[in-house]
């Protein structure tokens, strides 16, 4: 069940100042609050369904829960050699690790929420993931 909550101007100025900061058409997560140009992403929001998420007024929202794990990391992934990362426009890229860090589930460009714990060396021992977009054809 998604529960939708008002978060107020502060959260409203965040998210439309990271999507603008980053200037990128996806609207990237960060700090798990998501900004989007235009209108809001109802196709992310119904690949949430059943997972704890707060939206607010302008479209924007927050994962909060997934699978009673807590907030999950969020980013776009991306290739590095034959590693995948997560980058995410908040704290550092994270190599991924574990059978689901494979191209198949979620290839480079796809927008993506993980859960799972950070090793030693940094990098995300992933649990679950789940793909909020794909990437998007550049013209």
């Amino acid at each position: 069940m998604m529960r939708a909550r008002r978060r107020g101007r502060w959260a409203a100025a965040a998210a439309l100042g990271l999507g603008l900061g980053l200037g990128l058409g996806l609207g990237l997560i960060a700090g798990r609050v998501v900004a989007w140009a235009g209108s809001p992403p109802s196709d992310e929001l119904a690949r949430l369904a059943g997972q704890r998420v707060e939206v607010a007024a302008d479209g924007s929202y927050r994962i909060v829960d997934v699978a009673g794990e807590g907030a999950p990391a969020v980013g776009v992934i991306e290739r590095r050699g034959a590693e995948l990362w997560l980058r995410s426009p908040v704290g550092p890229a994270r190599r991924l690790r574990g059978p689901l860090a494979h191209p198949r589930i979620a290839g480079p460009g796809y927008k993506v929420w993980v859960t799972g714990a950070v090793a030693r060396d940094g990098s995300l021992v992933v649990r679950r993931l789940g793909v909020l977009a794909r990437p998007t054809a550049k013209h």
